[in-house]
């Protein structure tokens, strides 16, 4: 039986097995293949080769692993709900079983918990980031396994929005709210990516040669851009960093907008900590934007989601529908569209989650910027 088969019965058993001391190890060879269990990466840290090669890796279950196999590496990498097990063949830096669930494919490529995919690192927030640019994963094609992976694509670090059920807008006792935020249950039946940042003033200029903003540096938010010339950017990134086949670079819809700002939140801003410490805006800022990324991220590693800029959404502007809705797009016909957050002139009940803004396309103003998004074609 191959190790990919056994190590997910193992890595519990394991867990009760190796006692608790420093300085214990484990080790299980299975044929070729070599796994060694230990409660520290310092216990490990004799061992650095084994046939062709090996890797070191942690496990949900407090340990960590050594493995490796005569003609590839077999790895286990840390995720949320369990661990997820991987072959990387030797020499060709692909991961064979990124994506596939539990009990799709062979023993070889499959991932024993459906978790985390591709050569990944942890970054200390209970998230996996995919440190390969433009790599897409074997298999699963362009959907994550989890709520906060980071990819990059096409050069623009990309965090991963499951499908799921969320209520969009305000309860009525939320202080600041306006009429416009009519409570109502919306469902995203697919996942999309979207920018870990606001598009940066580097970003636009690699694709425009321009530089449009009232506030210079390459690491602030790009703005005093509109709607249309958004859209511009976005089509020279289908040009030229095309995402494969049935995705494509775009704005994010309201829905999709509100439900990654929230990132499982129901309260006006998305998370426990005060405005201050998630966003540029109003009541901390010098009169102008910040560099991206600065502030602490929501709970899936969205940064300046509240505040900055406040971020065009592809939708034209309608009412809420006061009933639930599936893959909301907006109405086809009108002359605003949606933008969404707030931004660093605005006082705080305008950074909210549910708060709406909306203006016409050609319209400009640093106080505007956007985020990209990667989405499923017809969503």
């Amino acid at each position: 039986m191959r190790p990919t088969t056994l190590l997910a019965a193992f890595v519990w058993l394991i867990g009760t097995l190796l006692p608790a001391a420093e300085g214990k190890r484990l080790a299980f060879v299975v044929g070729v293949d070599l796994m060694v269990f230990a409660k520290t990466r310092g216990e490990l840290r004799d061992i650095s080769h084994v046939g062709r090669g090996g890797r070191l890796a942690s496990s949900s279950a407090g340990l960590t692993m050594f493995a490796a196999r005569a003609n590839g590496i077999l790895y286990s990498e840390p995720c949320r709900d369990g661990f997820s097990v991987h072959t990387l063949r030797s020499g060709s830096g692909k991961d064979e079983g990124a994506g596939r669930e539990a009990g799709g494919g062979d023993d070889e490529t499959q991932d024993a918990a459906g978790c985390a995919d591709g050569d990944i690192e942890t970054d200390g927030a209970d998230r996996t980031r995919d440190s390969r640019p433009g790599a897409f994963p074997a298999g699963s094609g362009m959907e994550g396994s989890r709520a906060g992976e980071v990819r990059n694509f096409g050069g623009l670090e990309m965090v991963w929005c499951p499908p799921g059920e969320f209520w969009m807008g305000s309860p009525e006792d939320e202080a600041g709210r306006f009429d416009n935020e009519t409570l109502h249950q919306v469902t995203l039946s697919r996942g999309f990516w979207l920018a870990l940042t606001e598009c940066t003033q580097g970003q636009w200029e690699s694709m425009t040669g321009k530089e449009p903003s009232k506030f210079k540096g390459v690491d602030l938010p790009a703005e005093t851009v509109s709607w249309e010339e958004a859209q511009g950017w976005l089509a020279k990134m289908n040009e030229k960093n095309p995402l494969p086949a049935g995705w494509k670079w775009e704005l994010p819809t309201e829905a999709q907008w509100e439900y990654a700002c929230r990132a499982g939140t129901d309260t006006a801003f998305a998370g426990r900590g005060v405005l201050d410490e998630m966003g540029w805006y109003g009541g901390n800022i010098r009169i102008k934007t910040d560099r991206v990324g600065t502030k602490k991220a929501n709970a899936w590693g969205l940064h300046d989601m509240h505040g900055n800029v406040s971020e065009w959404c592809r939708d034209l502007y309608e009412d809420y529908p006061r009933r639930s809705a599936t893959d909301p797009t907006g109405p086809t016909t009108g002359s605003i569209r949606v933008h969404r957050g707030g931004s660093w002139f605005d006082r705080a009940e305008l950074c909210r989650s549910a708060l709406r803004s909306g203006r016409s396309p050609g319209y400009r103003s640093s106080r505007l910027g956007f985020r990209p998004a990667a989405v499923p074609m017809g969503r």
